[in-house]
């Protein structure tokens, strides 16, 4: 189940902080769209050679 991140409370993050921390999201989102896809093209090779 994906988390809400919304609904938890904590330390109010400087401009400096959350601008990093988007980033952080952002980047992490593009390294497991990268890892998805080689899994797929992976499977799909393997596919092609059996």
């Amino acid at each position: 189940m994906k988390k809400n991140r919304f609904l938890r409370k904590g330390r109010t993050l400087k401009n400096n902080n959350r601008r990093r921390l988007m980033l952080k999201r952002a980047h992490q989102k593009v390294l497991k769209r990268r890892k998805m896809y080689s899994n797929y093209e992976m499977f799909t090779d393997l596919a092609r050679v059996s």
